[in-house]
């Protein structure tokens, strides 16, 4: 089960319809090697979700129906990871992820929040939102922390938009959260 899993996480990191293709085939294997392992049910609950933003997985644009479906099984995946190890950083962004595709923003964050105490190291945690900050101009803690939340709001789903960096919108409360919380942390980095 280990070496299929390692097999899926590498396929899954070159991206692609046909690489996320055989990460899933490979999850599966995994899974069906021992099912009461977490880390192979949150890897196929990432890479159902990762699938959704390559067009019908090389082909064309996803149709409503598969994107449902998908995201009802990376739900199912991410939720039994958890059930299975509730202290599973992964599991808890692959079912973060899910729920921002459903635009169910604060359980999302909640998620996104529960990884990020459990493994502050995770940057699959802060990809996806901080990819927007940066196009929006935010590159720094320092920037964030003299932001005005409505402005910069504005400007994230405007870039969000031309970029499709996310599947939805930004919640103003959301960047105020994050302007705040930026307040709180040190401007510079210390080894």
């Amino acid at each position: 089960a280990y070496d299929l899993y390692l097999a899926a996480r590498a396929r899954v990191r070159e991206r692609g319809g046909t690489a996320l293709n055989e990460a899933l085939r490979l999850y599966e294997a995994a899974i069906a090697a021992d099912s009461g392992w977490a880390p192979p049910w949150a890897g196929l609950a990432e890479a159902l979700e990762v699938r959704l933003w390559y067009p019908a997985f090389g082909d064309g644009p996803v149709d409503p129906a598969t994107i449902a479906r998908d995201l009802a099984a990376a739900e199912r995946a991410a939720r039994r990871a958890l059930e299975l190890d509730s202290r599973d950083a992964s599991a808890h962004v692959a079912l973060g992820n899910v729920l921002r595709d459903r635009y169910d923003w604060q359980p999302a964050e909640r998620a996104y929040r529960e990884a990020i105490s459990l493994d502050p190291d995770n940057a699959e945690a802060f990809q996806q939102y901080a990819e927007l900050l940066n196009a929006a101009g935010v590159d720094t803690i320092k920037e964030l922390r003299t932001r005005k939340a409505e402005n910069l709001s504005v400007k994230m789903t405007d870039i969000n938009a031309q970029k499709k960096l996310t599947k939805g919108a930004i919640k103003m409360e959301t960047v105020a959260g994050w302007i705040e919380q930026a307040k709180t942390l040190s401007p510079k980095i210390s080894h």
